[in-house]
């Protein structure tokens, strides 16, 4: 309340230059111009597709590694400040400016529209994510398809793998340390990715690692066709089973040799290199209890010695901890890849929606279903790229530029954005003049017939979509412009009364 109530008194100056019956008239044209925006069919459906897209990949291949390479439990301290001073209050911010005008990232920039290029940025960073994430769902899917076998393809070595070798379901100590490689890493770069070096090129890509890739896609497109609907109905699955999953896994974990090794290595605290705390520990514990069972069969005493990252540690280092289970490595192998499966296609969903949005609102005209599939197909057609001999170099830059230094960097413009031009865009302005911005010389180009006031303030149409909310907002900025008017001649009278 606090949020959107001023958001409405700091919305005035913009919305009243026109004045008079041209207020009325803006006001009119914009809930003319606003179409109803499908709602969520309820609360429930909204919160599980929030949790599906929170919980994602990252907290399985990304968090654990993180954790180990920044000190084990004293990294949780400074990720938990962090957390609640910067990441929460910033999402929730982005939750509120998204249902105050149920508008895409990019149509909500019309509350500054000299800063409409961070939602092209957004769409951007998103589109970069999806296409490597649909890559690691290929991935996913073809180690799920692979452990239906009798016996799992990465168990033992292979006759035409001439590097040194050694089975990852043998137990002989010291084996890691003496230069060979597991038989679970040589699968993963030989078999799956058909590794060759980057210095080759890039490579053809691999047919069953496109066709992988194409049924994932697949599953995204039917969760996004129909948009709210359909994604509202596949929440409550794409939500909860992982963590079905993940409680199975854990338990299993847990009572694995060495196990409780592998979770005392995780929370032990490296000082001196000093929540999304339910989930991230939940799956980091799952996955270092099973990597500390994975360095007591191979007789290491340092679990760093098994921690590997990015894909390495989904893709070879807990395959190879599955690969020395004794009772249906199968069974835990298929739920594993399944739950990555489930978390990939929650994440990419959501972000799929971002993109889906932003065309909406462009092209009203076009139905939803065609977006999707545009999306889809064009994502899928840039995805063929990860599916190459090379494509794991480039997964690793798009990861970086695209899906975590790009995001903090719109994240700041964001907050400068919202916090300080929204409330006092002519001082930003005033400072920001030098040097000149290319994007703000693009801006005022498109608005040459207004002022830089006016393209740093609020458009008309700023506001909810919803017509009724619409109606309520416009009475409420009224009832302000009243209140104010009759401050100040209130203020007026008594200082003509004082001065007599």
């Amino acid at each position: 309340n606090y949020v959107i109530d001023t958001g409405r008194t700091i919305f005035q100056p913009s919305v009243l230059s026109a004045g008079g019956n041209g207020f009325e008239n803006r006001e009119e044209d914009a809930i003319e111009r606003k179409k109803e925006r499908v709602q969520w069919k309820n609360g429930v459906e909204f919160l599980m597709s929030c949790v599906a897209f929170s919980v994602g990949l990252g907290n399985v291949w990304r968090f654990p590694y993180t954790a180990y390479q920044n000190g084990g439990g004293a990294f949780l301290i400074p990720y938990i400040i962090v957390l609640f001073i910067i990441g929460k209050p910033f999402y929730y911010m982005e939750m509120i400016l998204g249902q105050f005008t149920s508008s895409s990232c990019v149509q909500i920039w019309s509350v500054s529209p000299l800063f409409q290029g961070i939602g092209y940025g957004v769409v951007v960073s998103v589109f970069s994510v999806i296409t490597y994430y649909c890559g690691l769902m290929a991935l996913t899917l073809y180690y799920m398809v692979a452990s239906c076998e009798s016996v799992l393809p990465w168990t033992y070595c292979w006759e035409e793998w001439d590097d040194a070798c050694f089975d990852s379901s043998s137990t002989v100590v010291g084996q890691v340390k003496n230069g060979s490689r597991s038989s679970a890493d040589l699968y993963f770069r030989k078999v799956v990715l058909n590794e060759t070096g980057i210095e080759n090129g890039l490579g053809l890509p691999s047919w069953k690692l496109v066709l992988a890739l194409l049924v994932s896609w697949i599953f995204v497109y039917v969760v996004i066709c129909k948009g709210v609907k359909s994604t509202g109905k596949a929440a409550y699955f794409l939500a909860l089973f992982p963590y079905v999953i993940m409680i199975s896994l854990l338990v299993r974990a847990v009572t694995l040799d060495g196990a409780v090794d592998g979770i005392i290595f995780l929370f032990k605290p490296t000082w001196h290199k000093i929540l999304e705390p339910a989930v991230c520990l939940m799956a980091s514990m799952t996955i270092f209890g099973i990597l500390g069972n994975l360095a007591h069969e191979i007789g290491s005493d340092d679990i760093s010695s098994v921690v590997r990252a990015g894909t390495g540690l989904a893709f070879i280092s807990y395959p190879e901890a599955l690969a020395k289970f004794t009772v249906v490595p199968q069974l835990f192998a298929v739920l594993f890849f399944l739950m990555l499966f489930v978390l990939g296609i929650g994440t990419t969903v959501a972000f799929c929606n971002v993109i889906v949005s932003v065309i909406k609102d462009q092209f009203p005209q076009l139905n939803q279903w065609k977006i999707a599939a545009g999306v889809a197909i064009f994502g899928f057609s840039i995805g063929i790229v990860y599916c190459t001999p090379g494509g794991q170099y480039i997964l690793n830059l798009v990861d970086y530029f695209g899906g975590t230094f790009i995001i903090v960097f719109l994240a700041s413009f964001e907050v400068i954005a919202i916090s300080w031009v929204y409330a006092a865009g002519w001082t930003l302005l005033a400072l920001g003049l030098l040097p000149f911005p290319l994007g703000m010389i693009l801006v005022g180009i498109q608005n040459k017939d207004k002022t830089w006031l006016n393209i740093i303030k609020p458009s008309a149409n700023w506001g909810p979509k919803d017509p009724k909310q619409y109606n309520k907002w416009r009475d409420f900025k009224q009832s302000k412009k009243i209140s104010r008017t009759c401050a100040k001649k209130s203020k007026v009278i008594a200082t003509l009364f004082g001065n007599y």
